[in-house]
């Protein structure tokens, strides 16, 4: 099992890649929150769609002995980490890399027998839509979905009380230079058991199909510093 020091590790490897001195992407204990939902759920296969500079992916691949299957339009910025972070032969025969469109992708990367792990890095409210209707509802039974940049509120989040749950909660949290993002992260969406979930904005049609079927959302990690939430299907 990874350790923190070496999640930590990972960080200032990519920090010194990109000469970003924060990375939005994950932190260590993001890492820590997906190692235990691998451990817990016991996928046989995970589906990752966005990967970036691969902190999660490599978190996949240290946490279980099964395929990972990585989508995304370019693997540039994860072959770029590989120069400063390689991978074992093992992980790398457990590795798919499929540079894809996701809205092009014809036939899911799975089996109808395989409990799936699907973790989805991608952004967008037409995005999200395709992916409920041509991944999360193409499941296996037993599979779970996790779903990255959402935080939670416990709270209903009001057009008052939003951007003071931003500042205080969110912006802490995020690289100084990745503006177009601070620019596009602010909707917010209430969940059928209570509160608000705040994110990019697929989170309208997530959590519209998420309280239409009274799906039971969890945190990945504690809240307070969980960045992801996952469910089964």
């Amino acid at each position: 099992m990874v350790e923190t020091a070496e999640f930590e590790r990972w960080l200032r490897e990519i920090r010194k890649l990109t000469g970003r001195p924060r990375l939005s992407d994950q932190t260590a204990a993001s890492m820590r929150g997906l190692t235990k939902l691998v451990r817990d759920t016991d996928p046989r296969v995970i589906v990752e769609l966005g990967t970036g500079y691969g902190l999660s992916l490599r978190t996949f691949l240290a946490a279980s002995d099964v395929q990972v299957v990585s989508v995304d339009r370019s693997h540039g910025g994860f072959r770029a980490s590989l120069r400063v972070l390689p991978l074992s032969d093992q992980e790398k025969a457990r590795l798919a890399l499929l540079e894809a469109n996701v809205f092009k992708i014809e036939q899911v990367p799975w089996y109808p027998w395989e409990r799936v792990l699907l973790y989805v890095d991608v952004h967008g409210d037409d995005l999200m839509r395709h992916i409920i209707e041509h991944f999360v509802e193409t499941l296996p039974a037993g599979s779970v979905v996790c779903v990255d940049d959402l935080w939670y509120s416990e709270q209903c989040l009001t057009e008052e009380t939003a951007p003071q749950f931003y500042e205080s909660v969110i912006k802490p949290l995020l690289d100084p230079k990745a503006k177009k993002a601070r620019t596009r992260l602010r909707h917010y969406a209430d969940y059928w058991h209570g509160g608000s979930f705040y994110g990019f904005a697929e989170v309208h049609p997530l959590m519209e199909w998420v309280n239409e079927r009274r799906v039971w959302v969890q945190l990945v990690g504690i809240q307070g510093w969980a960045k992801q939430i996952w469910f089964e299907v």
